[in-house]
């Protein structure tokens, strides 16, 4: 399978939001989802490592539409946390799981 990366910007002044949503976006993409598992997830973070700036999901999945499929019900996404999303097909070449 194929593998993917989300990469979402938060928008200015989300971070209440980020917060409060966040162990429901945690829960969300724990859950099996048809198609595609997450592999690796976390929180970008300013340089002082001290507040949240954004998001990266790495995905195996069978296609870019199972991947948006699961996108779709983030918490993050429905709750309007990001300013910018992209998904990008990526290929696994350091390090990569056996």
């Amino acid at each position: 399978m194929p593998y993917f990366i989300f990469h979402g910007v938060d928008k200015p002044d989300v971070e209440a939001t980020r917060l409060r949503v966040r162990p429901d976006h945690q829960a969300w993409v724990k859950r099996d989802h048809p198609g595609m598992r997450v592999v690796a997830a976390g929180p970008l973070t300013d340089d002082a490592d001290a507040h949240m700036t954004g998001t990266v999901l790495v995905f195996e999945a069978d296609d870019r539409q199972a991947v948006e499929r699961m996108l779709a019900g983030d918490p993050y996404v429905t709750e309007g946390i990001f300013s910018r999303t992209e998904v990008k097909r990526w290929r696994w070449s350091l390090g990569q799981p056996s």
